[in-house]
C-alpha cells in the first residue's frame, strides 16, 4: 500500500486516540461512535488551546476535499515512496541508537 492510500486512516485513528479515551464498556459500533463524537465535543468546548483549535479547524476544512498527496510534487512523492520502502525492507536506525549517537549534541 502506498502511502497515499494510507494517509487518511493513519490521520483518523491518531486522532481518535489523541482526543477519546478509550471506553471500558462493551458497546455495539454505532453506539461507541456516537459517545466519542460526544465526547468529542465536550473535550472541544472545554478547550483553549488555539494550536489545536487551529489543527481541528484546518482538519475540519480539508475533510472531503482533494488529497494534499496530489498537490506533491513528483518528486516530494518519490522521497516519501523512497523512505517507505526503506521502512518495510526494515532500512530503519531505532529512535533508542539515534539518541545514543547523538546525545551530547541534544
Amino acid at each position: 500500500m502506498t502511502f497515499h492510500g494510507i494517509h487518511k486512516n493513519f490521520i483518523a485513528q491518531n486522532i481518535i486516540v489523541i482526543l477519546v479515551a478509550s471506553s471500558t464498556e462493551v458497546m455495539g459500533a454505532a453506539k461507541q461512535i456516537e459517545k466519542d463524537k460526544i465526547d468529542i465535543i465536550e473535550w472541544v468546548r472545554e478547550l483553549n488551546d488555539e494550536l489545536a483549535i487551529a489543527h481541528l479547524k484546518a482538519l475540519k476544512n480539508s475533510y472531503g476535499s482533494t488529497d494534499w498527496w496530489d498537490d506533491l510534487s513528483e518528486e516530494a512523492k518519490a522521497a516519501i515512496e523512497l523512505g517507505l520502502r526503506d521502512i518495510e525492507e526494515g532500512n530503519v536506525v531505532p529512535h533508542s541508537e539515534v539518541l545514543k549517537k547523538y546525545e551530547r549534541w541534544l
